[in-house]
């Protein structure tokens, strides 16, 4: 053990043991190759000590303590191949305090000690990176990641029709990918959504819709060349299908005239009430306009796996979120409100909920500011929370959180993220508690940090706080999608560090 204190105190010190200690379930010191750790005195001063191969519940002690002095304990270690391959990196860190303590009362300190971040680049997989991919949490604790784009610059971007199992390895207990049947096509700005409760075949099993990159937001609008074959490809390539995790194999959904019209699309959303499969507004091919915004509704009969227009939504929109609501509901706010030839798109205020069993929407109070990229979750006390996005055609990356109670139809404003961002990923945690991570600002600068929502508070909107995140432990990215694992840590996949800088390693990441 390596010390060094500074100079500068007064009165008795005294020194202080810390013992460090895995929470249960944590497997933070297996393999861990050092522990730095610094403890910084209210008076400035300040400890650091460098540990190899700790093991957990071994004390040490903080000399030199003053009496009477507050001291804030931080740490940082490093182990490698936390994911099971070559070359990886895991970063773990953590800090308590500010602790008060004073020799009279033989003080002691117990420093719950967790990997906060695992990063390396797993065979198999989107190896080579993929940006805005989607990740489907399946019943058996795997994810599924689907398709995703090369990228987003002033080019095109490609799509493509990879499908990738995440999991552990039963035989070496270590993350990694696994190769799934390809899609029917390439697939980006799709969206993809597990299917439960449906009474039908189809639990458990994972429906996708939509095709190729058809409009590029904050980046100019790309059109693909509306000449036959083109849009033909593209709607065969948007046909639904359905991923079975037992066998690993698709099936085509509802190929029929109605679904083959719209199969051209991207940027909508998804939603799932009883054996109904609801697609929601996005943009679309149209053989007699063209490209267009939609306020249409499709729904796919899980029971007979056809196609049938329902009640529109009052807005046209896209880069909307999409929230199951109760049992029989499906709450829409903002997004773009329609394409134009302009490299920026104005977006919409609109709230809307739809009731399945009335095939009708009601509008609800306007979100002010408008937004579209933003992140909305389902909290396990009813409330809907709506996190971050951009607004004022998209110059402005917001930092604000609002809750609506779906029943009385209002928003209420929470606190502010410490970082405004768009294009974040979030999850609603086993606890309760909220994770946010990554995004981008309006000039499309990536973010590394992840903030943490926890509930409570006197007006009970809770509070957020930035999340430990070593720099080892989180690439800054863009475009990333998240997925929550049965151990309580989230898994970051895909995204982009800035353009044409696609971010191939993949972090687990305990909040």
């Amino acid at each position: 053990m390596l010390g060094a204190a500074l100079a500068g105190c007064s009165g008795r010190e005294f020194v202080v043991p810390v013992s460090f200690v895995v929470p249960q379930g944590h497997d933070s010191f297996a393999e861990l190759d050092f522990l730095a750790l610094a403890a910084t005195y209210g008076d400035g001063r300040a400890y650091d000590f460098f540990i190899e191969a700790p093991s957990s519940g071994t004390e040490w002690n903080i000399p030199q303590m003053p009496a009477g002095a507050a001291v804030t304990l931080s740490f940082e270690g490093l182990v490698s191949d936390g994911l099971g391959a070559d070359g990886q990196v895991v970063a773990a860190s953590g800090s308590a305090g500010p602790l008060a303590f004073d020799p009279e009362t033989e003080a002691s300190a117990r420093v719950l000690f967790t990997r906060r971040g695992r990063t390396g680049t797993l065979p198999g997989g989107p190896s080579g990176g993929t940006f805005e991919p989607l990740l489907v949490e399946l019943g058996d604790g795997r994810v599924l990641a689907l398709g995703g784009a090369d990228g987003h610059t002033d080019r095109e971007p490609v799509g493509n029709d990879g499908a990738w199992l995440f999991g552990v390895d039963g035989t070496t207990d270590a993350f990694g990918f696994v190769d799934a049947d390809r899609m029917r096509g390439p697939r980006m700005d799709h969206a993809a959504l597990r299917i439960e409760g449906s009474g039908t075949d189809y639990d458990g099993k994972v429906v996708v819709v939509g095709s190729l990159g058809l409009v590029e937001g904050r980046g100019g609008v790309v059109v693909v060349d509306l000449d036959e074959d083109t849009l033909d490809e593209a709607r065969d390539a948007g046909i639904p299908e359905v991923f079975d995790p037992a066998t690993g194999t698709w099936e085509d959904l509802a190929d029929d005239d109605v679904m083959r019209l719209n199969a051209a699309r991207g940027h909508h959303g998804l939603g799932q009430v009883g054996d109904g499969v609801f697609i929601i507004g996005g943009i679309v091919f149209d053989d007699d306009l063209g490209l267009r915004a939609t306020a249409e509704v499709q729904r796919v009969d899980l029971g007979g796996a056809d196609t049938e227009p329902v009640a529109a939504m009052g807005e046209t929109r896209w880069r909307h979120s999409v929230t199951p609501v109760g049992s029989d509901r499906l709450l829409v706010v903002g997004g773009a409100a329609l394409p134009t030839a302009q490299t920026t798109f104005p977006e919409t205020a609109s709230v809307e909920i739809y009731d399945a069993g009335d095939n009708e929407w009601t509008d609800l109070e306007d979100l002010e500011p408008a937004r579209s990229d933003h992140v909305a979750l389902a909290l396990e006390d009813g409330r809907v929370m709506v996190v971050a996005g951009i607004t004022e055609t998209d110059t402005l990356a917001l930092a604000d959180t609002w809750f609506i109670e779906p029943d009385e139809g209002t928003w209420v404003q929470g606190p502010d993220l410490g970082t405004a961002r768009a294009k974040a990923s979030g999850r609603v945690l086993p606890d309760g508690r909220v994770v946010v991570c990554g995004g981008e600002t309006p000039a499309f600068e990536s973010i590394t940090t992840c903030e943490v929502w926890t509930a409570g508070g006197v007006d009970g909107l809770g509070a957020w706080g930035p999340a430990p995140d070593p720099t080892e432990a989180f690439t800054p990215r863009s475009g990333a999608r998240s997925a929550l694992l049965g151990s309580g840590e989230v898994l970051v996949v895909g995204g982009q560090s800035g353009p044409d800088a696609l971010v191939s390693d993949v972090v687990v990441y305990r909040p």
